[in-house]
């Protein structure tokens, strides 16, 4: 499944209407906005995360690919809050309640919990999962005629094969190689 950016906005919305949702919604948006997979970002910690240049630096855990992407504006902000708050310990959104005195990063589980309930709240369609929020953004790249390589570059793939489970073809991916061709006239 590929989400739809007013199912984003809906889910990203609810996540940071309460407190005791809003690290989800920060893994959630990083994720989203870096095409990374949530099981990095629910275990991101603050000295991946370049907070004067608002770059994240990472090793991935599933292949160990090394990754270097920049920050929006908009995350880059949410992440100095976050600095603020939650700068004291390592992981940059663990779950708000400690655990045996300590905050500790979403497990799988809890992290899926979270998002199903977050996701009933903002009514969105069952279908949807948050494990597809990696394809959405990689889609979304393509999309737009983002060129392969600098989508390997962000997601960290090693070969333009290995995004291929990723790409949907779309209504606007078609649209926009369309306009990109040039038509013989007459």
């Amino acid at each position: 499944m590929v989400w739809e950016r007013e199912h984003v906005r809906a889910f990203l919305n609810t996540a940071f209407s309460s407190f005791e949702w809003r690290n989800v919604g920060l893994i959630v948006n990083m994720a989203y906005e870096w095409g990374q997979r949530l099981g990095d970002m629910r275990t991101l910690t603050w000295d991946s995360y370049d907070l004067e240049k608002g770059v994240l630096t990472l090793t991935q855990s599933k292949r160990g690919a090394n990754i270097t992407v920049p920050t929006s504006d908009g995350l880059k902000a949410m992440l100095a809050q976050q600095y603020e708050d939650f700068g004291w310990q390592p992981y940059i959104a663990p779950v708000p309640k400690p655990i045996k005195g300590k905050l500790m990063p979403y497990t799988v589980t809890r992290l899926s919990k979270a998002g199903i309930q977050i996701m009933a709240a903002a009514e969105l369609p069952e279908e949807l999962t948050l494990m597809d929020l990696r394809r959405t953004a990689i889609t979304e790249m393509v999309d737009v005629g983002v060129p392969m390589s600098s989508i390997m570059s962000m997601s960290g793939h090693a070969t333009p094969s290995s995004l291929t489970p990723y790409i949907k073809h779309t209504l606007r991916s078609a649209t926009n190689a369309q306009s990109m061709r040039q038509f013989p006239t007459n």
